[in-house]
């Protein structure tokens, strides 16, 4: 999901600077922003990404701060690992100002009813997801 995000969020971005606002740098993160930079780089060679750290895994103001930031060093999509609707919530305000912001969330289902506009796809499993019928 990770890289299918990078690639719809390289085709959108007008300035070719995505941003990522990101919980911790542990193994698991970096892996989801790397896989967000390839699919980005797939479908747009120019794209760069742009990541601010919040050491928080849920930390709104945090969180708001750094979509805030990596807006105002150019950056029109971002994703995030950080459980709130901050960043979408970033997004909207700049996209109902007339700046058009993409956001990405991964495992925010709740970001769904905070977006108007602009936000793009939210994933949620259950372990019932993988467990055989009977």
């Amino acid at each position: 999901m990770y890289y299918l995000n990078g690639m719809m969020a390289g085709i959108l971005t007008k300035s070719n600077k995505l941003g990522y606002v990101a919980a911790y740098p542990i193994p698991e993160l970096i892996r989801h922003i790397n896989a967000y930079a390839l699919g980005a780089k797939a479908v747009n060679p120019e794209a760069t990404v742009d990541v601010k750290w919040i050491y928080a895994w849920y930390g709104p103001d945090k969180a708001k701060e750094a979509a805030e930031a990596l807006i105002a060093e150019g950056c029109d999509a971002l994703a995030f690992t950080e459980d709130s609707p901050a960043v979408v919530e970033v997004g909207q305000a700049h996209c109902e100002k007339g700046k058009q912001i993409y956001t990405f969330s991964h495992y925010s289902p709740p970001c769904r009813r905070m977006a108007k506009i602009l936000w793009f796809q939210a994933n949620a499993w259950t372990g019932a997801d993988c467990m055989p019928k009977s």
